[in-house]
Formats: structure tokens, sequence, C-alpha cells
């Protein structure tokens, strides 16, 4: 999964939004670990 350019790993939901808030672009979305179930993913989407 590392080599997904839209995986960031284990960073927060807090993080994940502002990662997106800062590309400002309707439509951007990214991938993370689940914070809560472990070997799950989260989908973040702007």
């Amino acid at each position: 999964m590392d080599s997904v350019a839209v995986y960031h790993g284990k960073i927060s939901r807090e993080t994940g939004e502002k990662l997106l808030l800062a590309t400002g672009l309707d439509g951007s979305y990214l991938l993370r670990d689940s914070e809560s179930v472990p070997g799950v993913y989260c989908l973040c989407v702007l």
C-alpha cells in the first residue's frame, strides 16, 4: 500500500482533513489507516 500516492499511513482524521483542506480542490481524497479498527483503511474526501 505504501506505493500508492494517495496513501498516508497512520495519520489522524484531523491531520487528513488538514491535508485535504490545504489542497483546496473539491474531489481531493486520501487513504489512511483507521484509528479504531486495525487493518482497515479510511477514505477521506474533500
